[in-house]
C-alpha cells in the first residue's frame, strides 16, 4: 500500500484495525488534539475540546466508535486531504505507537517507527518467568507438594517463600483469557470438539457449533447443509493448489462434489471465511448470505450449491463460473469484445433491479463490483457475494437507512456510502464504476493516476471525455451506442438525488441491447 492513499479511501478492514487500536484509552483524543488546520503542521490546531465533545455526542447517537467517527471527519475535509503517511506521522507525533505500528509494518510493509528510550511509550519488556526472583513473605506457609525439580539436592527450600512469579504469570494468563473470550471465534469441527479450544464473549460454546440448540432462519434450508469432511476431501485438505480467489473476507477453491444421487461430480467454488481479521461479524455475512441467496432466484443471481458449519471455517459452496469473474476477464490478454460487454452490463443491472425490486422493501447488495459479477460458460453474468445485503427502505420521501459501519469496497463505493447511508442509489453508483470498467478497460484504482479512482478519473469530461478512453481491445464500437453507455455511466455517478434508478438504467440498455446488430 502506498504512503499517497488518501486516509478516505482505505479499504474498511484496515479502518476496523485502527479504530479499534485509538479506541483503547480514548487515545483518538490524542491524535485529534494535535491534528494541524493545513498538514504543513502548522500551529493553529483543527480540534478544540468542543468538536470532541460533539463526536462524543454523535457516538452515543449512532451507536459507532468515536474514532471512526474522528477519522471520516478528519479524512474527508480540508483542501489536502490526510494521506496515509500524514496518519503514520501524527501517530508517532502523538506517541501512539501501536497504531504507527499498524500503519507502518501491516500497511505500508515499512520497519516500525522508533520509539523513545524511556517514558510511557517506551517498549515494555516483559520478563522472563524464570528470571523473576523469589520473594519472601512472613508469616506464610507453603502448602505441602511435590519435590521441585529446580532446587539442587541437599539444598532446603526456604519455608517462607511463595512463587511470586506464579501470581504474575497467572495474571498475564488471566489477562490473555480474557482478551481471548472477546476476540477468538472458533468453530470446531464434529471430529475435534473434545478439543475445547474456543472462547466466546459469555463463556459459552458458540451457538453455531450444534444444530439442535440453533434457532437460525437458514435452517428451513437444511438440505444445503454439506458435510466439512467432503469439502476438505474435494480440496485436497484446502490444498493452495484449489486456490482460485482470495479477499479479506477469505478465499475461494475450486472442487468437485458428488450430485445428491451420487451419479456424478459437479464443479463448485468453495468460500471459506476467515473466523477473525475479517471486517465487520463473517458469522453475521455468512448467515446473510444464506438467508438470502436461499431464498431468490434469478438468471443472474449466483447460485448457492450449499454450506457446512461445522469444520473450523465457515464455508459456502457455489455452481463453479467457468470464465471466473468480470475483473479477471477485463484484466486478461483475452478481451471481451464491446457487443459481450453491453450484455453483461444488461445482464448484471437485471440481477441489481431484482434485488431492489423482489421484496416490499430493497434489499441493498452494498458490495456491487466486477470482482462480485461471475461469468459462467455462456458469459452470463451472475451477481454474488451476499454477506453485506441490507433492507433498504422504500417510498420517497424516507429513501435511507444508517448503519453503524461503512462497508464495501472504496473505489465502488457512493459519498454517503462513507456516512453509514444505505439505499438502492448506492447500488446504482458503484453499478457506475462498473460501467466504467466495461467501457475503458481500466482498474477501478490505480495509484498511478492523478485521481486514483476511477469514477474521480472521469467526472471531469471536459478534461478526460470516455469516449476517448474506449478499450480499444473490445472491437470498434459502434459510436452512438458508446456515447449512450458513456452518459448512463456518469449518469450513475451523480449526486444522490441526480442518479437514475435502476429501474431506468435497465431499460436504457434493454433498448442499447436490442439495437446492437447481430
Amino acid at each position: 500500500m502506498s504512503v499517497d492513499v488518501e486516509l478516505r479511501k482505505l479499504n474498511p478492514g484496515p479502518i476496523f484495525k485502527i479504530v479499534e487500536i485509538l479506541e483503547c484509552g480514548e487515545s483518538w483524543k490524542q491524535l485529534m488534539s494535535i491534528i494541524p488546520v493545513e498538514m504543513d503542521d502548522s500551529k493553529a490546531m483543527k480540534y478544540t475540546m468542543h468538536h470532541m465533545k460533539m463526536i462524543e455526542c454523535a457516538s452515543r447517537k449512532q451507536q459507532r466508535p468515536c474514532s471512526q467517527i474522528f477519522l471520516e471527519e478528519w479524512g474527508t475535509s480540508g483542501k489536502n486531504r490526510p494521506r496515509l503517511s500524514s496518519l503514520l506521522r501524527f501517530l508517532v507525533k502523538a506517541e501512539l505507537f501501536r497504531a504507527a505500528e499498524f500503519v507502518a509494518v501491516d500497511l505500508l510493509k515499512e520497519d516500525p517507527p522508533q520509539r523513545p528510550s524511556s517514558g510511557p511509550a517506551a517498549r515494555v519488556q516483559i520478563p522472563d518467568p524464570d528470571q523473576i526472583p523469589l520473594v519472601p513473605v512472613p508469616g506464610w506457609e507453603p502448602l505441602p507438594s511435590a519435590p521441585n525439580p529446580r532446587i539442587n539436592p541437599g539444598e532446603a527450600p526456604n519455608p517462607r517463600i511463595i512463587l511470586v512469579k506464579h501470581l504474575i504469570l497467572g495474571s498475564i494468563l488471566q489477562r490473555h483469557l480474557i482478551l481471548g473470550s472477546i476476540l477468538q471465534k472458533h468453530v470446531i469441527d464434529e471430529d475435534d470438539r473434545e478439543r475445547n479450544v474456543f472462547f466466546m464473549q459469555d463463556g459459552a460454546p458458540p451457538h453455531y457449533l450444534t444444530d439442535k440448540s440453533v434457532d437460525w432462519p437458514i435452517d428451513v434450508c437444511t438440505e444445503l447443509r454439506i458435510n466439512y469432511a467432503d469439502l476438505r476431501a474435494a480440496t485436497n485438505n484446502f490444498d493452495e493448489g484449489f486456490v482460485i480467489g482470495r479477499g479479506a473476507w477469505g478465499s475461494v477453491y475450486r472442487g468437485e462434489l458428488n450430485s445428491p444421487n451420487h451419479q456424478e461430480a459437479v464443479e463448485v467454488a468453495i468460500k471459506r471465511l476467515h473466523s477473525e481479521g475479517t471486517p465487520g461479524d463473517p458469522f453475521l455475512q455468512f448467515q446473510t448470505e444464506i438467508e438470502q441467496l436461499s431464498q431468490l432466484s434469478h438468471q443472474n443471481l449466483l447460485p448457492l450449491v450449499g454450506y457446512s458449519i461445522h469444520g473450523p471455517e465457515l464455508c459456502l459452496v457455489y455452481s463453479y463460473m467457468e470464465n471466473g469473474s468480470l475483473m479477471d476477464r477485463l484484466a486478461s490478454q483475452e478481451a471481451l469484445h464491446w457487443k459481450t460487454r453491453v450484455n453483461i452490463a444488461l445482464g448484471s443491472a437485471e440481477g441489481i433491479l431484482f434485488l431492489h425490486t423482489v421484496l416490499p422493501k430493497p434489499l441493498v447488495h452494498r458490495d456491487v463490483k466486477t470482482a462480485n459479477i461471475l461469468l459462467d460458460g455462456e458469459m452470463i453474468p451472475k451477481l454474488g457475494d451476499f454477506g453485506l445485503v441490507r433492507l433498504g427502505s422504500s417510498g420517497e420521501k424516507d429513501t435511507s437507512v444508517k448503519t453503524k459501519l461503512a462497508v464495501g469496497t472504496s473505489a465502488y463505493m457512493a459519498p454517503e456510502a462513507f456516512q453509514g447511508d444505505i439505499s438502492v442509489k448506492m447500488d446504482v453508483f458503484s453499478f457506475g464504476v462498473v460501467m466504467l470498467e466495461l467501457l475503458t478497460g481500466l482498474p477501478p484504482f490505480d495509484e498511478d493516476r492523478e485521481e486514483r479512482d476511477i469514477a474521480s478519473h472521469f467526472l471531469d469530461q471536459e478534461e478526460r471525455p470516455i469516449l476517448e478512453h474506449l478499450d480499444q481491445t473490445a472491437g470498434t464500437w459502434e459510436p452512438s451506442i458508446a456515447e449512450e453507455l458513456s452518459k448512463l455511466a456518469l449518469g450513475c455517478l451523480e449526486s444522490k438525488k441526480k442518479r437514475p434508478n435502476m429501474m431506468n438504467v435497465s431499460q436504457i440498455l434493454r433498448d442499447i441491447s436490442e439495437r446492437i446488430p447481430l
